[in-house]
């Protein structure tokens, strides 16, 4: 909105608004880039498309009825996406998408998907009857990726953008950490699995080696307690992460107590006096 003399309007200028929830109308600029197209069906009164990427609300995103069907330009980050469209109530897949997953309930859905992939792969438990993996990527849904049997274990190929990602697998309805990647976080019965996809920079650390447990914790993870926790290996403590592109402030946190990095000479003071360490990535 403008703010003209303290009183709040739309955009003139700008056809395109929408309510807040609130009573409130707001102007609204987006760009962009994919568009979904469901051809035919001009007899349907309400067409919409739902999915993963708006928690398969389906009442969000109406589609426009266009010549040839119905049509919906909408902005959608590199990742993996499941998605129907319900139309006059009925939901069906995308006719002119033939990628689909069917989920551990027997629903089939279309799947797209943008960026590059990762392959989720679990060793053994050749004997399970099930596995599926879960994860922030997902909204946790522990009913919708279902992994493939391989002759050595299981494995899923899944679209990513880089980032760092939480999962666990879920072998025969049991949730477990991935045993092939030494990286988590979380404490106790929290703990998953961490991957750092694309990572771009590796938190490393010499003079640590007599310390028990040391995680990394900063203004990329919200400053949670829990932290990263970082791998022991021939004395040194590492982590891989990838962190967008600026400042980020951070700390360790050494067998319970928060220090500043020891190795880095860049710092600043924060509100309690004890100091942040910097980090640019360019």
């Amino acid at each position: 909105k403008y703010i003209t003399d303290g009183q709040w309007i739309t955009d003139p200028n700008n056809n395109l608004i929408e309510n807040d929830g609130q009573g409130n109308i707001n102007s609204v600029v987006f760009f962009p880039d994919f568009q979904f197209h469901l051809p035919a069906y001009r007899d349907a009164r309400k067409v919409y498309v739902t999915g993963t990427f708006n928690n398969w609300n389906r009442r969000d995103l109406r589609m426009q009825k266009v010549n040839g069907g119905w049509s919906l330009p909408v902005y959608l980050r590199d990742g993996t996406y499941s998605y129907k469209f319900i139309v006059d109530d009925q939901w069906i897949t995308d006719p002119s998408n033939p990628f689909t997953r069917t989920d551990a309930s027997g629903n089939t859905n279309s799947v797209i998907g943008f960026g590059e992939t990762f392959v989720f792969r679990l060793q053994g438990f050749t004997n399970a009857s099930h596995v599926q993996i879960a994860g922030n990527f997902n909204n946790w849904d522990n009913n919708e990726l279902i992994m493939e049997k391989t002759a050595g274990g299981w494995q899923l190929p899944y679209q990513l953008s880089p980032g760092n990602y939480e999962y666990k697998f879920i072998v025969d309805g049991e949730w477990m950490n991935d045993p092939m990647n030494p990286f988590t976080i979380g404490t106790g019965n929290f703990i998953n699995s961490c991957l750092a996809f694309k990572a771009n920079h590796i938190f490393s650390f010499d003079g640590l080696s007599d310390a028990s447990e040391v995680k990394i914790t900063g203004s990329f993870n919200n400053w949670s307690k829990d932290g990263y926790k970082m791998v022991k290996k021939d004395g040194k403590w590492t982590f891989p992460i990838y962190l967008s592109k600026g400042k980020h402030l951070y700390k360790l946190i050494v067998d319970g107590k928060w220090i500043i990095d020891p190795a880095n000479p860049l710092w600043e003071d924060n509100e309690y006096g004890t100091g942040n360490s910097i980090l640019w990535i360019n």
